[in-house]
């Protein structure tokens, strides 16, 4: 995987538009992996975030109705020794749906990723990192399109970023 410095850097994406916004595309540039966690508008726009980098994606409701078995409801990938759970629900951070509260409790990860609920956060609870990385489309004038970033050492550390975008006009 690609480094900058001795961090490797993973990208986390959700909630994208048909076409991902330029700015979103030229913020991903460098980085080693790119997760999506659900709310994919198009499939080319997974195409076209695969040309920066390899790309998992989840499906959520909508993605299942749409695209059906194509993508799956999580998936699982080790970057730099750091264990990376991503699905699109996983309730409402500490009150967990029953199958995310149950990998928690036997086989907790070091990230879980998720797209829903809506709003984007990163939070620790005990020893795993939540993020959510908020929504790459904007929704009115008040909130801005959001993707988040993760940065994992060549050690196993890692640390969640949220970082903003310019609104798309």
């Amino acid at each position: 995987m690609m480094e900058s410095g001795s961090t490797t850097l993973v990208a986390v994406v959700s909630d994208t538009p048909r076409v991902p916004p330029s700015e979103l595309l030229e913020a991903l540039a460098g980085v080693a992996h790119i997760v999506h966690a659900g709310g994919i508008a198009d499939l080319r726009g997974l195409d076209t975030l695969a040309r920066i980098a390899p790309v998992s994606a989840v499906t959520s409701h909508d993605d299942f109705v749409a695209w059906g078995d194509l993508i799956p409801e999580s998936v699982e990938l080790i970057v730099e020794g750091v264990r990376i759970f991503a699905t699109n629900m996983i309730g409402s951070p500490p009150d967990f749906l029953p199958p995310v509260r149950a990998r928690l409790a036997n086989d907790p990860p070091d990230v879980v990723l998720f797209g829903h609920p809506p709003g984007a956060q990163v939070l620790w609870l005990g020893g795993t990192l939540l993020m959510n990385p908020g929504s790459a489309r904007a929704a009115g004038s008040h909130r801005r399109p959001t993707y988040g970033l993760l940065e994992i050492s060549s050690m196993g550390r890692v640390t969640g970023t949220v970082l903003e975008l310019d609104p798309v006009p």
